[in-house]
């Protein structure tokens, strides 16, 4: 009947997924395989995950490794959704600490990128009213490494920076700032390697 064909539509899908997760499980008790689901903010991702990416390659060949990376207001609702196995950033404020296992890793450096010859390195060390006047690419509102930079403009009295663009996006970002005067706050790991100083 109609109704029969749909439940074995679906019974076949619940067999399918029975035999993938058997064959998942024999992979993992035997350490040929396996997946694991990985978030991380921009820093660790180059300085921890990429090198343990490395080492687990070797160790257990056949594993699957899925590696997201955003901010930690994502990752954090997202490892609260059974999404990822682990993530690698901070709790953020709105949600609660004790619905974690937290273990402290080490502090993020930050540092601001602008292009090359922008016209802010033709001067002296710039004054933090030189650098509202210009555009700011930052992290979506709440972001850590956003709300930082904000809080060090209202301490020193500075207006915002009127012009900001935001977006998660590292890509989008550089692109800003390759191409105009604008300013980010960035990771200084990712920094680091996209200005080319980084050695594998």
């Amino acid at each position: 009947t109609q109704f029969g064909e749909a439940l074995a539509k679906r019974a076949r899908k619940i067999l399918l997924e029975l035999l993938e997760a058997s064959r998942e499980l024999a992979q993992m008790k035997s350490g040929s395989g396996g997946s694991v689901f990985i978030g991380s903010v921009t820093a660790p991702a180059i300085s921890l995950v990429v090198p343990a990416l490395r080492k687990a390659m070797d160790t257990y060949p056949g594993i699957e490794v899925n590696v997201q990376v955003e901010t930690s207001n994502v990752l954090a609702r997202e490892l609260l959704a059974a999404r990822h196995d682990f993530i690698i950033g901070r709790i953020p404020e709105d949600i609660d600490p004790a619905l974690f296992n937290a273990h402290e890793i080490g502090i993020e450096r930050a540092c601001l990128l602008v292009r090359k010859d922008h016209p802010l390195l033709n001067t002296a060390p710039a004054r933090l009213e030189d650098l509202s006047q210009y555009d700011w690419v930052f992290q979506p509102p709440g972001a850590l490494l956003r709300r930082t930079m904000e809080d060090v403009f209202l301490s020193q009295g500075v207006p915002l920076p009127r012009n900001v663009i935001n977006t998660p996006s590292i890509v989008l970002t550089l692109a800003i700032v390759t191409q105009t005067n604008a300013i980010a706050p960035l990771a200084y790991e990712m920094a680091e390697f996209v200005s080319g100083q980084h050695s594998p």
